[in-house]
């Protein structure tokens, strides 16, 4: 926020909770898409693998294989 905009205490506190607000933000926003990352590289290799199916995968199936790194035992 511009300093002449921001003339009294309200001004700065307000400013300061903007900041504080915009830094968790950006660390949530920062997490959820290393997260997302992570997902992504995991299922790509399970395709290249054949762990996972385009065409042919269920519901059942995909919870079956979540996250997984080699074929189940079953």
């Amino acid at each position: 926020m511009p300093d002449y905009l921001c003339r009294n205490a309200f001004c700065f506190y307000r400013a300061s909770v903007y900041h504080r607000w915009l830094t968790q933000a950006s660390w949530l926003l920062g997490t959820l898409t290393l997260a997302l990352v992570l997902l992504n590289v995991v299922q790509t290799w399970q395709y290249n693998m054949g762990l996972i199916h385009c065409c042919e995968m269920t519901w059942e199936i995909y919870k079956q294989y979540f996250l997984k790194l080699s074929w189940p035992e079953s």
